[in-house]
This record gives structure tokens, sequence and C-alpha cells, in this order.
């Protein structure tokens, strides 16, 4: 009996190519942390309501492009494999061996799709019913009767506050647009590195999980406190961290912040100041790092959460 690996694979778009002035409106939000908090928070307080996460696979190519048309070169070996599954495309072929295609929706890696899915979903949720936040225009609600609905938007990633009748709603019109989709209904649910545990007395956030990712890879020293004495003080002296090293300590840094807004706000202070040195960190800031995951490893028999709702 053969047995063949499963491969799965994304083809993907070199946007540096393209020109960024030829696209203004390239960006797109995604939800605020807060505003999952306090919804998550009133969510408890709601006998009616369920919680359901729906994930949209291959968000950006469900949009049609837009704008002047985008010319996409497939590589040699991509051709190769072009060909093998659809030999009908060797006419297509130019003598460098690469096919040159004109690209009929949002690709991503092209600058401008996530700008184009944004505007897409934002508009299919509209047409339900829902209107945007006025202050997170990721945040979208809907009144019916005495029961107010709440859906939060960040890509592909929705997670809604409705009841049973909504969900459903909701679960076959993105079934219609979109195709297959995942969804899942409960009071547990997995969102944004968050597990969330949704009780009638209150909402649980646990980021365990993601914490240990963070630490993945990490041999460091425990320590019962995430900062030093020294931790504002800045030795000019100290070496500048190679660049391969400051994009390490870049995005642990960056992790860390999400955590800080998530469920560990005693590593805030910590956090604060090893932001300020991402660009220019020395084996100083690197120290001060190492510190913070020391204390995030101390903890991690704790669970990393926090309680929102009704006591």
């Amino acid at each position: 009996m053969e047995v063949f690996d499963k491969v799965k694979a994304r083809l993907i778009a070199d946007g540096r190519d393209q020109d960024p002035e030829m696209f203004p409106n390239k960006s797109s939000p995604t939800v605020v942390i807060q505003s999952v908090s306090t919804v998550l928070g009133l969510a408890c307080q709601k006998r009616w309501r369920i919680v359901t996460k729906i994930d949209i696979k291959g968000a950006f190519v469900q949009s049609s492009m837009r704008g002047p048309p985008i010319y996409m070169q497939l590589d040699p070996k991509i051709t190769q494999f072009v060909r093998e599954m659809y030999p009908k495309f060797n006419e297509f072929v130019w003598k460098d061996a690469c096919i040159y295609t004109i690209l009929l929706k949002a690709m991503y890696g092209c600058i401008q799709s996530s700008a184009l899915w944004c505007a897409l979903i934002r508009s299919v949720i509209e047409e339900m019913g829902f209107k945007v936040g006025e202050t997170d225009r990721c945040v979208f609600v809907k009144r019916v009767g005495n029961r107010v609905y709440t859906l939060l938007l960040c890509v592909n990633d929705i997670l809604a506050v409705v009841d049973v009748e909504e969900a459903e709603r909701l679960k076959a019109r993105f079934e219609e647009l979109f195709g297959t989709i995942q969804y899942e209904v409960g009071a547990k649910l997995s969102y944004l590195g968050m597990e969330v545990n949704i009780e009638d007395g209150g909402t649980m956030i646990d980021m365990t999980f993601y914490v240990k990712q963070v630490l993945e890879g990490e041999k460091v020293e425990e320590f019962d406190s995430p900062g030093m004495k020294d931790m504002f003080i800045v030795a000019l002296e100290s070496k500048v961290l190679d660049d391969d090293v400051r994009k390490i300590f870049h995005s642990k840094s960056a992790k860390l912040l999400y955590l800080v807004k998530g469920a560990h706000p005693d590593i805030l202070t910590a956090v604060t100041f090893l932001c300020t040195s991402v660009q220019s960190a020395t084996e100083q800031d690197k120290d001060k790092l190492q510190r913070v995951l020391g204390y995030l490893t101390y903890t991690e028999s704790y669970v990393a959460a926090t309680c929102y709702g009704r006591k």
C-alpha cells in the first residue's frame, strides 16, 4: 500500500513590485483587543445568547480584483506544476519557461488585497442588518426587538454573540457566498490566541497556550518578577544586536505586547519599555527581555486569565 504525503501550499504574489502610490486605500483594520474583552464580558449576561466562531477559508481570493490590471509571472517551477495539472496550458508557456497571468481575484501578497477583502466582508455583514461600531470599525451591532447581536471581525475570523436563529442565518449566508467555512458554536472557543470560556457568572480568557508559544525554544532562568531595578537605565556602551537577533527581539516584544492586552497586565511596564528599543536593541535590552520571559516561565503553571461580567 502506497502512502502519499499531503502537502498544503498557497500561491502568493510578490507585491514588492507594485507601486504603492497607485493604491491609496490599501490598509484594513482589525478588531481592537479591548473590544473583544468588552463583548465577551457582556456575552455572559445574555441568557439567550450563543457564541459562534466563523472562519472563512481563502478569504482574500474571494474578492474580485479592482483597479488597474495586475499581471503576475509564474516562475518556471510553478509553471511546471501548472503544466502537469493542466496540460492545456502548455500553449501559454513563453520561451523563458514562464506563464504570465492577469489576476481576477485578490491574490495573497498583493498590497491591495487586504483592503479589497475588508470592503467585501463589511458590505456582506452590513447587508445582513448589522451596523458598524462608532469607536471600532470591526465591531458590528444589530438590534432585533429587545436583543442586541454583536459581531467581531478580524480579517477572516468572525466571533458572533447572537441567538440560535441569527447564528443559522449567518452560517447559511456565508456558505452561500464563500463556500465551505469553519463553523463552531459553544461556550468554549479559541479566538485570536485566547481560549475563551463563557459562563453565566463570567467570561474567562486563558492565554496559557499562547504563552507556551512565546516561550517555545527559549531556555531562560526563572524569575519571580518581570522587571529588574535597572529596567529604565540605558547603558550606552551596550553592544547593538546583530540584525537577525534584533528581528527576533522585535518579534518577541510584539508578541508580549499582545499578551499584555489579552491577559497579562502584570508585565505591562517591562514590555512597554522593551517596545521602545525594538529598532536599536542592545545586549542589555536582550537581557531585559530574557527577564520577562523568565517571569512567564515562572508563572507558566498558573492560568493566565481574566474574568469579565457578573460576580
